[in-house]
Formats: C-alpha cells, sequence, structure tokens
C-alpha cells in the first residue's frame, strides 16, 4: 500500500497494472462506465488509510481484456474436455 501511496501522490490518474484487467472487465459488465479502485489499511494514519482512484479504461483496452478472457475460456474448456474423455 505504501508504494501505492507514492505512485498516486505523482499521479492522479494512477491505479496499479495488477487491477486493469479486472477493472476493465468490470467496466464491460457494466455498459463501460468508469469503476473505482479502492484500497484500505487500518495500520496507516488516517489521512493516509484509503486511496480511491476512478479508472475509465478505453473501449481498445476493453476489447483487448475481453479476447484475452475469451481465449483463456477457451483454453479452460479445452482442459476440461481433455479430462472429461477419460472419466467414465
Amino acid at each position: 500500500m505504501l508504494s501505492w501511496l507514492m505512485e498516486a501522490a505523482q499521479d492522479k490518474t494512477w491505479v496499479p497494472e495488477e487491477y486493469k484487467p479486472q477493472m476493465a472487465l468490470q467496466s464491460a459488465c457494466i455498459g463501460g462506465i468508469p469503476v473505482w479502485f479502492c484500497a484500505f489499511d487500518p495500520r496507516l494514519p488516517e489521512k493516509n488509510r484509503l486511496l480511491v482512484r476512478k479508472f475509465v479504461p478505453t473501449p481498445e483496452y476493453i476489447q483487448e481484456i475481453e479476447a484475452h478472457a475469451v481465449r483463456f475460456l477457451g483454453e479452460i474448456e479445452a482442459m476440461f474436455e481433455q479430462l472429461s474423455l477419460g472419466v467414465e
């Protein structure tokens, strides 16, 4: 959380890279509207405990992440079919 706070202090639009795909799909599921990243750490001083950032993915980024999700689901389906063939 400390590194996030440091990044966020430098860039008011910053959100952690590892959460962008999840947030893009959340946005896609609710019609492409902005979503919010929130992080909380009760151990920090009160003014730094909560980090909130708005994330607005581009339509192109949403399409890219959706394509990755479709490929992943296809891989899972193929694995399931392969495992199912050997089960009676």
